[in-house]
């Protein structure tokens, strides 16, 4: 178990050598990798493990996301934290290629919903913040926990962000009829990668500082 990779493979071989040893004997069969992963160390490599291979996705299968995957997003997205727990959000989900078409017109960076079977619209209430502007950092929270969430659920994913750019704002609000008092923050393209995307170079040096700068 010395990596992160070996951890679940070692609880699967458990189960495995368990399970046959034990149905003699006429006792259950245990899932040592669920029971791990629920209760001990390495769920929490695992967590790690997904922060650490989240990419962003531009190329995607023809394989669908389901409506059940959607809500499981959703309610990963649904448990970030905001500023005095206010949760501005509100969300479209996009599957019209007409839509996804019209919103690659006005942002020149979302190309690749031509190939993404869903786009997830993130948008934040301005009535249900704390201050100006509040809802964007609760906004940015909820879509890093969609993207971590489409990680570990085997799809991909890409942040498509739309402040500060008030006029491509202004389009998207009018492209999907946005009250006055909703925001669009960003729009996230889902789907099955088709290509995962090379790890890219991260460091620490030269960024940490303690106590002060």
């Amino acid at each position: 178990m010395g990596s992160m990779e070996t951890c679940p493979a070692f609880a699967r071989k458990l189960s495995l050598w368990y399970n046959k040893h034990s149905a003699a004997k006429g006792e259950k069969p245990r899932n040592f990798f669920a029971i791990i992963q629920a209760h001990g160390p390495v769920g929490g490599f695992i967590m790690l493990e997904t922060i650490r291979n989240r990419r962003s996705v531009r190329q995607f299968t023809s394989d669908p996301v389901t409506q059940e995957q959607v809500e499981k997003l959703l309610e990963a997205g649904i448990m970030a934290p905001s500023a005095m727990n206010k949760q501005p959000w509100h969300f479209i989900v996009c599957r019209d290629r007409e839509m996804m078409e019209r919103f690659q017109t006005v942002h020149p960076y979302s190309k690749m919903l031509s190939q993404a079977p869903v786009m997830i619209l993130v948008c934040g209430d301005t009535q249900k913040q704390p201050g100006p502007h509040f809802y964007q950092q609760d906004c940015a929270a909820c879509t890093e926990n969609i993207l971590l969430a489409a990680q570990a659920m085997g799809l991909g994913g890409c942040w498509l962000g739309i402040p500060p750019q008030s006029e491509r704002e202004e389009q998207i609000a009018a492209l999907f009829g946005l009250p006055e008092h909703i925001k669009p923050f960003c729009g996230i393209a889902l789907g099955v990668p088709s290509v995962q995307p090379p790890q890219p170079e991260r460091s620490l040096h030269g960024l940490v500082h303690e106590n002060r700068w």
